[in-house]
Protein backbone atom coordinates (compact mmCIF):
# COMPACT_ATOMS: atom_id res chain seq x y z
CA UNK A 1 0.00 0.00 0.00
CA UNK A 2 1.26 3.44 -0.87
CA UNK A 3 1.93 6.02 1.78
CA UNK A 4 1.29 9.70 1.46
CA UNK A 5 4.56 11.51 1.70
CA UNK A 6 4.26 14.95 3.16
CA UNK A 7 7.24 17.08 3.83
CA UNK A 8 8.26 20.71 3.80
CA UNK A 9 8.42 20.72 -0.02
CA UNK A 10 5.23 18.74 -0.66
CA UNK A 11 2.62 20.88 -2.34
CA UNK A 12 -1.10 20.71 -1.75
CA UNK A 13 -1.46 19.51 -5.35
CA UNK A 14 0.99 16.63 -4.73
CA UNK A 15 -0.96 15.53 -1.67
CA UNK A 16 -4.23 15.70 -3.62
CA UNK A 17 -2.70 13.62 -6.43
CA UNK A 18 -1.48 11.05 -3.95
CA UNK A 19 -4.92 10.92 -2.32
CA UNK A 20 -6.56 10.42 -5.71
CA UNK A 21 -4.16 7.57 -6.45
CA UNK A 22 -4.95 5.97 -3.10
CA UNK A 23 -8.68 6.32 -3.70
CA UNK A 24 -8.31 4.47 -7.00
CA UNK A 25 -6.28 1.77 -5.28
CA UNK A 26 -8.94 1.40 -2.55
CA UNK A 27 -11.68 1.11 -5.18
CA UNK A 28 -9.71 -1.57 -7.00
CA UNK A 29 -9.15 -3.47 -3.75
CA UNK A 30 -12.84 -3.26 -2.86
CA UNK A 31 -13.74 -4.67 -6.27
CA UNK A 32 -11.25 -7.50 -5.79
CA UNK A 33 -12.67 -8.29 -2.34
CA UNK A 34 -16.19 -8.37 -3.79
CA UNK A 35 -15.05 -10.75 -6.55
CA UNK A 36 -13.27 -13.00 -4.07
CA UNK A 37 -16.33 -13.01 -1.82
CA UNK A 38 -18.51 -14.11 -4.74
CA UNK A 39 -15.98 -16.80 -5.64
CA UNK A 40 -15.99 -18.02 -2.02
CA UNK A 41 -19.79 -18.20 -2.03
CA UNK A 42 -19.71 -20.23 -5.24
CA UNK A 43 -17.05 -22.54 -3.81
CA UNK A 44 -19.15 -23.12 -0.70
CA UNK A 45 -22.20 -23.86 -2.84
CA UNK A 46 -20.26 -26.37 -4.94
CA UNK A 47 -18.78 -28.03 -1.85
CA UNK A 48 -22.25 -28.47 -0.37
CA UNK A 49 -23.46 -30.00 -3.63
CA UNK A 50 -20.49 -32.36 -3.70
CA UNK A 51 -21.24 -33.43 -0.12
CA UNK A 52 -24.88 -34.08 -1.08
CA UNK A 53 -23.79 -36.21 -4.02
CA UNK A 54 -21.36 -38.17 -1.85
CA UNK A 55 -24.18 -38.87 0.58
CA UNK A 56 -26.27 -40.23 -2.30
CA UNK A 57 -23.40 -42.41 -3.50
CA UNK A 58 -22.71 -43.81 -0.03
CA UNK A 59 -26.41 -44.46 0.51
CA UNK A 60 -26.62 -46.30 -2.81
CA UNK A 61 -23.51 -48.35 -2.02
CA UNK A 62 -24.96 -49.24 1.37
CA UNK A 63 -28.27 -50.26 -0.19
CA UNK A 64 -26.48 -52.43 -2.75
CA UNK A 65 -24.41 -54.06 -0.05
CA UNK A 66 -27.52 -54.76 2.02
CA UNK A 67 -29.28 -56.30 -0.98
CA UNK A 68 -26.26 -58.43 -1.82
CA UNK A 69 -26.07 -59.88 1.68
CA UNK A 70 -29.73 -60.96 1.75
Amino acid sequence: MKRIRVGKRTSHRDVMDQLADLQLEVQALKAEVARLDADLDESRRLNLRAAELLDVVYQELGDRHDRATL
